[in-house]
């Protein structure tokens, strides 16, 4: 999976004075699942759409399987794309909706019948090829569109917020079947989510965009646990943003004020003494602790709120200086509202920001 399938270079995309995409660069490798993320308005379906050829860059170049283009129409790029709203022929039964494009090139019939009866295999929907896409579950329409998308063999699919539609049980659902699909097929997947838990279930690199300029790109453990940006931090899952202070700086670590006590986190090269600093830390990497409990990090708290969820119980905490730090905590048996606590986190588990007033949280 090394060679480059799609090569964005210094990419720009101006609606008149908006910079929808601001100067961005990227390498998606042959047969990589990678996924755009970021909230509305960051660029991220505007680039989707500049592949496609759907719409022109202001400035900068695409190539698609090694050949530039910017110049070449949408219908002759090696590419296809899935959108929310699948678009299916009403009128047309399963067969013949994955079978348009290819009477459109004028394939043989028989050679047609073998590959749209190979792909409704592929998609697990062969015994519906004569229901009209009305007769079909939502779920089912979505992989009809898949199954019209991959029919031409293209080198990339493209896909825009596909499972937007769904319910979240079929959503969750589809996830992994769009996954093992795109592994099945070994072509390259370019998918467009707003839903973080999407972009961490399926990717095998995540993009993460923020006012039409990428955030950070990587594999999506190292996105969740060493986000480079506050923005990525925040945006990606739950987590807990507490402001400090830098006390002291040794060779690696620093030492913070964090409300009235003093903790210390690995060292961060742009960080200096006295500097402002923004603390992450997601909320199910602390814990609760006895008093009598010796660790490095030993916060006392106010509980002020239990909230049963399922699965686990999220526990809102107040520091001293009013700061409020949430647990996701599978015991509650420990804590009660409003009692006194000792919370807990491995240092290395923390990560600083120098505070920027400007920064966005989310």
């Amino acid at each position: 999976m090394a060679e480059s399938m799609v090569k964005l270079e210094n990419i720009t995309k101006q609606f008149g004075e908006l910079h929808a995409v601001d100067n961005i660069s990227l390498t998606i490798k042959q047969g990589e699942f990678l996924t755009l993320l970021g909230p509305s308005g960051c660029g991220k379906t505007t680039t989707l759409r500049m592949i496609a050829g759907f719409e022109n860059p202001t400035s900068g170049n695409i190539w698609i399987n090694q050949a530039l283009v910017n110049e070449i129409a949408p219908y002759h790029r090696e590419v296809n794309t899935v959108f929310q709203h699948y678009s299916l022929f009403p009128h047309m039964t399963v067969f013949n909706n994955v079978a348009f494009g290819l009477k459109m090139k004028k394939v043989k019939k028989a050679e047609m019948m073998e590959r749209v009866y190979n792909v409704l295999d592929l998609v697990q929907l062969k015994e519906y090829e004569n229901r009209k896409p009305n007769q079909l579950s939502g779920g089912q329409q979505q992989r009809i569109a898949i199954a019209r998308a991959i029919i031409n063999n293209p080198q990339v699919l493209l896909l825009d917020e596909p499972l937007g539609a769904l319910d979240l049980k079929l959503r969750k659902q589809m996830q992994l079947e769009l996954k093992h699909l795109q592994q099945s097929l070994g072509i390259t997947f370019i998918y467009v989510t707003h839903d973080q838990e999407e972009a961490l279930t399926m990717s095998d690199r995540i993009v993460v965009m923020n006012k039409g300029k990428i955030e950070q790109v990587d594999v999506p453990r190292v996105i969740y646990e060493m986000p480079k940006t506050l923005f990525v931090s925040s945006f990606i899952g739950d987590t807990n943003i507490l402001k400090g202070m830098v006390h002291k700086k040794s060779n690696d670590e620093l030492t913070l004020q964090l409300g009235a006590e003093m903790i210390t986190v690995k060292k961060e090269p742009t960080i200096e003494v006295d500097d402002h600093v923004l603390l992450s830390i997601r909320p199910e990497n602390i814990y609760f602790i006895k008093e009598t409990e010796s660790h490095d990090i030993k916060i006392p708290v106010k509980v002020i709120e239990c909230i049963y969820t399922g699965s686990s119980t999220k526990v809102v905490t107040q520091l001293s200086d009013g700061q409020k730090i949430v647990i996701q905590s599978t015991n509650d048996a420990i804590v009660t509202k409003n009692t006194a606590a000792f919370l807990t986190w491995k240092k290395e588990l923390t990560v600083v920001y120098k505070a920027n007033e400007k920064e966005e949280t989310f």
